[in-house]
């Protein structure tokens, strides 16, 4: 049995989720901005135990925030190029799947969609207007 599979079996769920993360962000980072700004990444250890700690929830402490972005920020400045890479080729598979017919068979049903959900929107907003004005009648 691999040492990786052992750990994984003496660690909580909650510990395992963590790892999934991490590993989520790592391939978010890699997609993005390449394999080089994926292999520098390392979570803050603040980050990890606080995740651990408190069920799941993400550690927005000043300095695990500040640790972040400069992380992003240096990819920002030093993967660019890759970055480009990556948004054109988003931008060709777009063209390329608008440019299909499964694309334009569903316009009609997105459009539809689209209308309903501008419609329960408004609604909702109408209902909070609606729900505010009660409140400050009442507040009267």
């Amino acid at each position: 049995m691999g040492l990786r599979l052992r750990i994984l079996r003496i660690m909580t769920p909650i510990e395992r989720f963590w790892l999934d993360l991490i590993d989520g962000r790592k391939h978010h980072i890699q997609q993005l901005y390449g394999s080089d700004a994926m292999q520098r990444y390392r979570p803050h250890p603040m980050e990890r135990e606080y995740f651990v700690n408190n069920s799941g929830h993400l550690c927005n402490h000043p300095e695990v925030m500040n640790y972040n972005r400069r992380f992003y920020d240096y990819c920002e400045e030093h993967y660019q190029e890759q970055k480009q890479r990556y948004l054109q080729q988003i931008e060709a598979n777009k063209r390329k799947y608008e440019a299909s017919s499964s694309y334009k068979a569903l316009q009609r049903e997105r459009e539809e969609l689209v209308s309903y959900i501008r419609g329960i929107t408004v609604r909702d907003a109408q209902r909070e207007e609606t729900n505010t004005q009660a409140t400050k009648n009442e507040a009267r």
